[in-house]
């Protein structure tokens, strides 16, 4: 199983090589090719739905957008929490391991910090204009004959940026991200904000997460 959510996670890098073939006339030849072998992984009787990861998936590795987050984050964390910037890399390693992200684990240790502003320096400045529509990926995606569902760490602005950026604004039928797991107006007496669907009933038959890297929000 591992080896089939690599190779799902790797989509968006196969997408570019099929918009070079596109140009020398294999367009259809390739679709099929692809359409097939990557419906062929999924017995059609035992899922329900696709929940997919944005960042390293629906887009390649190669746009820098991951190494610009990282930097974001600790920049974010040197500049407006004042934490010693020789500390940062560890401590971040430590909290993603233990909380899933980042932000999660600051609330704990005592940071206090607005989350708008939070997503506002730490995706609001990713270098968008990097990401290219992906017609390839979009005719890919349509052809999976299931519910499909986003999954993103980060928040609403960020997801519904990528997915225009790339031209699949229409191939999904919901978007669950920090908003939907951490709303405003939710009682709750714990201040660590929720970074897993665990539990979320929307996606209680979601049985494949296709994701390539996960990110250290």
């Amino acid at each position: 199983m591992a080896e089939g959510f690599q190779r799902f996670g790797h989509l968006a890098d196969t997408s570019h090589h099929a918009t070079i073939l596109a140009g020398k006339g294999f367009t259809q030849s390739f679709k099929m090719e692809y359409e097939n072998k990557y419906q062929q992984q999924i017995p059609t009787s035992k899922y329900e739905c696709l929940l997919f990861d944005v960042d390293d998936t629906l887009y390649p590795l190669s746009s820098g957008l991951s190494v610009q987050c990282t930097k974001n984050i600790r920049e974010y964390m040197v500049n407006e929490l004042q934490i010693e910037e020789s500390k940062v890399p560890e401590m971040c390693a430590q909290l993603y391991k233990d909380y899933g992200t980042t932000m999660a684990g600051l609330r704990p240790l005592g940071y206090d910090f607005d989350y708008d502003e939070y997503h506002s320096i730490v995706h609001g400045r990713l270098p968008y204009e990097y990401l290219k529509p992906d017609p390839v990926l979009r005719t890919l995606l349509h052809s999976l004959p299931y519910r499909k569902v986003i999954f993103s760490n980060a928040n609403e602005a960020h997801v519904a940026e990528v997915l225009h950026r790339r031209g699949l604004e229409d191939c999904f039928e919901d978007v669950i991200c920090f908003e939907s797991l951490n709303p405003k107006n939710q009682n709750t007496n714990s201040d660590i904000p929720k970074s897993s669907v665990t539990g979320y009933d929307d996606v209680s038959e979601c049985a494949i997460v296709l994701r390539c890297k996960s990110h250290r929000l």
